[in-house]
């Protein structure tokens, strides 16, 4: 399509030199009508005339014509009188340089066949109308037939529709992706094929639309960008381009299927080898609110009831659910969703599935939706608060009912999921706006684990920004030799708003932008900074070397681990993943023996 606007731009910027004609018959405003019609008899010159008007400041022309000259019935005049009495209104003559696109504006403008041409301001001919199509429409004709065989080259689908809504153009790879042929197509209204294709919607709003994920019909889904056509300030139509997307969106699904199969794999093989107990490792912190929330985690993850995960954002709600499925002992996968991602067209299918042969386009063999790829395990929905209203009664029919009912199937098919919900939304007021449905909110909050935010955890801050430290530091091969302790000060006055999000991103950027190896304040954030720091304790020693810090913290790890693992020192080392001779070591040099 690029490629004709430019052919197209290069033709009519080109200048109108080629096209005057110099055989022109140039006469003054006072000469005789027959004296007129003598010379273009005699020259047989049979349109063109120009003739030559006095002006105040630059030179006016007249164009006359034979045909302006013939007498009809009804039409008898003095062929003594003068010429200028036939003329219209004067016409200044065009510049040779004038391009191919103004002289068309000043034809239509003029509403004239002819014009003067003059070059350096002395008359050099005239161009007409005529001329222009006889020259370009050959080229015009041509370019027509290469814009169409580029547009059914293009990988998109593409589309136009007039003002009316009638489709004007139909390329190829749109006939393939709809299955419907151009001749079928092409002058009927869009609206009986595609009754909410947005390009009729852009005929109302006339409002350019980019890259939208869009399922125009049934099982198809296409990412579409339209825009409203103008030519001369006109609104003509709506062109629109469509990439399919249903063949990623299908790999994508079977993607989805595979990772859960994987999933509920790894769980059963941590199972195996006994690292059950270590489900809620992953949550660092002595905080003793914190550890209230493990505790309960811990305790309702042996039930099957419902648990809505409540905090801000960053807090680690999905660690909670991971951690509540793995000490669950539930035998299916933990199956993660966001609620926020789903498009509304696609929630049945995405949640319950669809039969093999349900619709056209399906992926053979069908698809499991999410409650069955969670049977018998968990299902995770996080961000639930974001749920549209519509959606939600769907949802809570299937929380009721335990069944789903796959699209293209008449069957209802017992599922056995475990709901965990997590939002940062505060629920109540939802419910109170009418947001949110209070039986579908009830349905998931059995029991609530409200996270505490990480501002609140003072102590827990270190812990976690040395565990991020470690695992940056080896990640970027950078060697933290030490810190400075105001550092601290620093962290522990901070917001945190992102909470352990924020404050794991904060240590990547501390490490990065260390310089030798120190960790100063001047690296922190200017938003950290701003902060007024608590004063430090330099005689404390978990603030004096970085080498204590380490050594602290991992004798932490190994007491925790041999806890775990009940004092097994084989199961010790293969928990911390290191040979058997160096948890021996580490032992003796922490005096853990």
């Amino acid at each position: 399509m690029e490629v004709f606007y430019m052919f197209g731009d290069y033709l009519f910027s080109t200048t109108i030199e080629g096209l005057i004609d110099s055989k022109t018959l140039i006469l003054q405003n006072d000469e005789a009508v027959i004296n007129v019609l003598y010379k273009m008899l005699q020259e047989n010159f049979q349109e063109g005339l120009v003739l030559l008007k006095s002006g105040k400041k630059r030179k006016e022309y007249g164009i006359i014509t034979l045909r302006d000259l013939s007498i009809s019935k009804d039409d008898l005049f003095d062929f003594d009188q003068k010429i200028e009495d036939k003329l219209s209104t004067p016409i200044e003559a065009l510049s040779d340089t004038t391009t191919v696109k103004a002289a068309l504006k000043a034809f239509e403008e003029l509403q004239s066949e002819s014009l003067p041409v003059e070059s350096n301001g002395q008359l050099v001919g005239v161009v007409r109308k005529k001329d222009f199509f006889n020259r370009y429409f050959p080229q015009l004709y041509d370019m027509n037939h290469k814009y169409k065989d580029i547009i059914n080259h293009m990988h998109e689908a593409v589309s136009v529709i007039d003002q009316n809504g009638y489709v004007r153009l139909w390329n190829k790879q749109a006939e393939e992706l709809y299955q419907i042929p151009r001749e079928k197509i092409v002058n009927e209204k869009m609206s009986v094929f595609f009754p909410n294709a947005l390009g009729l919607k852009i005929l109302e709003t006339r409002k350019a639309i980019k890259n939208v994920y869009y399922s125009p019909k049934e099982d198809y889904y296409v990412s579409i960008s339209s825009l409203p056509v103008y030519i001369n300030k006109k609104f003509i139509g709506v062109v629109s381009t469509e990439k399919d997307l249903t063949q990623q969106k299908n790999l994508t699904t079977k993607l989805e299927n595979a990772n859960s199969k994987i999933t509920s794999l790894q769980q059963k093989v941590a199972e195996i080898h006994g690292y059950s107990n270590s489900f809620f490792d992953d949550i660092k912190g002595h905080d003793p609110i914190l550890l209230e929330k493990i505790e309960l985690a811990k305790y309702v993850s042996k039930t099957n009831t419902n648990v809505l995960i409540t905090g801000e954002s960053g807090t680690g709600k999905e660690l909670f659910a991971k951690g509540i499925h793995g000490q669950s002992g539930r035998e299916g996968a933990f199956v993660s969703v966001n609620c926020s991602a789903i498009p509304h067209g696609l929630f049945e299918s995405e949640f319950f599935g669809y039969e093999d042969g349900a619709f056209t386009g399906a992926i053979k063999g069908g698809k499991a939706g999410y409650f069955k790829l969670s049977d018998k395990g968990t299902l995770f929905l996080d961000e639930v608060g974001e749920l549209p209203l519509e959606l939600q009664a769907k949802l809570l029919r299937v929380l009721d009912e335990q069944k789903v009912s796959p699209l293209g199937s008449e069957q209802m098919i017992p599922v056995d999921v475990r709901i965990i919900a997590a939002t940062n939304r505060n629920m109540k007021q939802l419910v109170e706006n009418e947001q949110f449905r209070h039986d579908l909110y009830y349905r998931l909050n059995v029991v609530e684990i409200d996270l505490p935010p990480l501002r609140k955890r003072i102590e827990d801050i270190v812990i976690l920004f040395h565990q991020f430290l470690e695992a940056y530091s080896k990640e970027n091969n950078i060697e933290i030799k030490s810190i400075d302790p105001e550092i601290y000060s620093y962290l522990k006055t901070a917001s945190w708003e992102g909470n352990i999000r924020e404050l794991r991103n904060t240590v990547e950027y501390l490490v990065v932008l260390s310089k030798n190896g120190i960790i100063k304040p001047e690296a922190l954030p200017d938003y950290i900074k701003e902060q007024k720091p608590q004063e430090v304790v330099d005689t404390d020693p978990v603030y004096k070397n970085l080498e204590y810090q380490m050594d602290h913290f991992e004798k932490v790890l190994i007491e925790r681990a041999l806890e775990i693992n009940n004092y097994n020192k084989s199961k010790t080392a293969k928990y911390l993943e290191i040979p058997r001779s160096t948890l021996y070591y580490k032992l003796e040099k922490h005096e853990l023996e």
